[in-house]
């Protein structure tokens, strides 16, 4: 599984969803939604660097928070690659 640029990837929406499911406190979900919803980023190139867009997907770099959210959002992931349907549909 190729993880590069996993970080900016990652559909908010579903991670909340998957934090609600896991029972993280209403006070906790609150803050991150607040905090990923906030996001705004920039293209740094050579000396030159747009202006900032809000972030629509991912989580920020270089946040402690973040390597926790992305560990909550993959956990699943071996249950989907060693799911024979998705195995035989590759094969084919």
């Amino acid at each position: 599984v190729d993880f590069a640029g996993a970080f900016d990837s990652v559909w908010r929406l579903k991670c909340i969803k998957k934090l609600q499911t896991l029972g993280v406190c209403s006070s906790m979900l609150s803050w991150i939604k607040n905090f990923l919803s906030q996001l705004f980023c920039a293209t740094h190139f050579d000396s030159s660097m747009s202006s900032f867009k809000q972030c629509e997907t991912g989580f920020p770099q270089g946040i402690v928070i973040s390597p926790t959210l992305f560990n909550i959002y993959i956990n699943d992931l071996s249950d989907i690659l060693n799911d024979d349907r998705l195995t035989n549909s590759a094969l084919f």
